[in-house]
This record gives C-alpha cells, sequence and structure tokens, in this order.
C-alpha cells in the first residue's frame, strides 16, 4: 500500500529530527517527484548533493525531463 503523501509527512517529521542526515533529502527529492513537485524535489536533491558530494538518481532523472 504505497502512499506517497502519509511517507512525506513521516519523512518531514524525520528532517526536523535530523536535517543533516543526508539520505533524507534523497528520500524526500523522490518523493516530490512522485509527487509531481519537481522544484521541491530539486531543492533536496541539491541538498543531498551539496552534503554528500554525490549526485542522487533523481536529480539525474530530473536532469532528463527537462
Amino acid at each position: 500500500n504505497h502512499k506517497p503523501g502519509h511517507a512525506l509527512k513521516a519523512y518531514q517529521q524525520a528532517l526536523l529530527l535530523r536535517a543533516d542526515y543526508a539520505p533524507l533529502h534523497a528520500i524526500l527529492g523522490n518523493l516530490y517527484l512522485e509527487l509531481g513537485n519537481p522544484d521541491k524535489a530539486r531543492e533536496h536533491f541539491l541538498k543531498y548533493r551539496e552534503m554528500t558530494g554525490k549526485t542522487p538518481e533523481g536529480l539525474k532523472k530530473l536532469g532528463r525531463a527537462r
């Protein structure tokens, strides 16, 4: 039972506790992309890249979509 909206709320809560945890930004980026919000997705993907030096797969997908 895949509900991105419910997952989004849970991960947003987790981010309040651990904004320094890079994988949360990649996950949120993918969720926002799935929910049709590429601007918010990009924001989180870029934060992930800033924190890790790595480009998440979602950012690559977003780049190909433009």
